[in-house]
């Protein structure tokens, strides 16, 4: 699969203003999230899709038992997330494709997507990756702070670089998920919170083409 060059430029665009939009009322929510996570935040934790690295901070407050993989399809975010954020032996950064992850297999405890399942190209492809680079009973973590039908419907009227990028509901996540072996573990969509949490089986079923 080719790099996703739309994307790619969209996100370089918009990284040198991107923490603007960030405000006191979304890190409370996201600390309210990430608290109810707790055990499931340890040991080798990617963030997928991270941006600038608003979650560097909420993980860290768990402590030190971790080493925390910021990767970013744009290397403007991911620049801007070095700048941000002192490097240390607990937190390294990749600029890769969510398609193609520079891992090997079963590298991760925690898989954590804020933000991100919609503008991947292929989210299907990109779900096998997360399967692959999870360990068996790792967990996944998949986070926006509003439901489906309303980031959908931002994202139309925003630019035409996202206009299609759609997140699927939590229902329809959550079946996807089944077939590539996981276990969900919590589900919930409202207004203001998209959250799945999955942990990985190990146990694929059969006849899941992935398309």
């Amino acid at each position: 699969m080719a790099t996703d060059r739309i994307h790619q430029q969209f996100f370089d665009r918009h990284a040198p203003t991107w923490d603007e939009e960030e405000n006191a009322e979304k890190i409370a929510a996201l600390q309210k999230v990430f608290e109810s996570l707790g055990q499931q935040l340890c040991g080798n934790i990617l963030d997928l899709g991270c941006g600038t690295g608003i979650l560097v901070p909420l993980v860290r407050q768990f402590g030190s038992d971790f080493h925390l993989y910021e990767l970013d399809l744009s290397l403007s975010m991911i620049r801007q997330n070095s700048n941000r954020w002192q490097t240390d032996r607990h937190l390294f950064r990749i600029n890769a494709d969510a398609h193609r992850l520079p891992f090997p297999p079963a590298k991760f405890d925690s898989l954590l997507c804020f933000a991100a399942l919609p503008h991947f190209a292929n989210q299907s492809v990109a779900l096998q990756e997360f399967t692959r680079v999870l360990k068996p009973d790792g967990f996944l973590v998949v986070l926006h702070l509003m439901s489906s039908t309303i980031l959908n419907r931002y994202h139309r009227l925003t630019d035409p670089a996202v206009a299609r990028d759609r997140l699927p509901t939590v229902s329809e996540l959550a079946a996807q998920l089944n077939r590539l072996g996981f276990a969900v573990l919590r589900k919930t969509e409202k207004e203001d919170l998209y959250l799945v949490v999955a942990k990985n089986t190990g146990r694929e079923q059969t006849g899941f083409a992935g398309k």
